[in-house]
């Protein structure tokens, strides 16, 4: 039976309470109301002017500058952010969005990409929901693109270069995978990271990796133990020294017992 106040679950909120427990009872239990660090606006906005770019793309149209769509992107996005909007974070924010979308590796990786296109448009930002027995609610989730050989891939932001044991390891893949197949989609089993690197010189990396349906039933039995230790309150909080654990990623550092032990 579900006791927890919520109606759905997303991949992104499962991979939130796997990393940290803590974190993810602040955001979706108690409704802490905390600012996006700025790592995370950045990736945001790197993220949305990419599939505005490739949206236009996918149907023929010449798109602006990605310059001129990051400044908007950019601009949209800091005048929802009161904590952040009009200070010098707000610029730092800015420049390194635009060094991260102008830099010529990842222009000609992202002129290279097309969506999958139907009467509704280019495949982007997809919902899909995946059920799974013995879990109350719904999981779902939005695939950032569904590429024109109707390969599914995400966009991801990374300080470090990826490698291809990483892109196989995510749980994403299965989770959309799955979803894709409940949903009478059609499905390859394959998938494609597309991994912006913001390191000196900001380069475009893309993995496609192949899946099997056994993996989708894996899928489901960690996130009946992950619905299971929810319900039962079990917020394990993340490691100390974990990347999650840090001022600099977590919104919810100024509160948390952690950062003052």
């Amino acid at each position: 039976m579900k006791t927890l106040p919520i109606e759905h679950l997303s991949y992104s909120s499962i991979s939130l309470f796997l990393t940290c427990g803590k974190a993810w009872k602040y955001r979706y239990i108690d409704k802490v109301q905390a600012a996006p660090s700025p790592n995370l606006i950045i990736g945001s906005c790197v993220h949305d002017t990419v599939e505005k770019v490739v949206w236009d793309h996918s149907l023929g149209i010449d798109c602006e500058d990605i310059t001129v769509v990051a400044h908007q992107i950019i601009a949209n996005r800091l005048e929802n952010e009161d904590g952040i909007n009009n200070t010098p974070e707000a610029e730092n924010v800015r420049n390194e969005v635009l060094r991260i979308v102008e830099a010529p590796l990842i222009l000609s990786g992202i002129n290279l990409l097309r969506a999958k296109v139907d009467e509704d448009g280019p495949m982007i930002e997809r919902k899909v929901t995946l059920e799974v027995p013995e879990v109350d609610i719904p999981i779902i989730g939005y695939i950032d693109i569904i590429l024109d050989d109707g390969t599914p891939a995400d966009f991801k932001t990374a300080t470090r270069s990826w490698t291809l044991e990483k892109a196989q390891s995510e749980l994403q893949p299965v989770f959309y995978l799955g979803a894709m197949g409940q949903m009478e989609m059609p499905v390859n089993w394959k998938f494609q990271h597309l991994v912006m690197v913001k390191n000196k010189t900001p380069k475009f990396q893309m993995f496609e990796h192949e899946h099997k349906a056994i993996e989708v039933f894996r899928l489901c039995e960690n996130i009946q133990k992950v619905w299971k230790s929810m319900n039962e309150g079990t917020f394990l909080p993340a490691a100390p020294g974990s990347w999650k654990c840090s001022p600099k990623v977590c919104e919810y550092w100024n509160i948390c017992q952690g950062a003052t032990a």
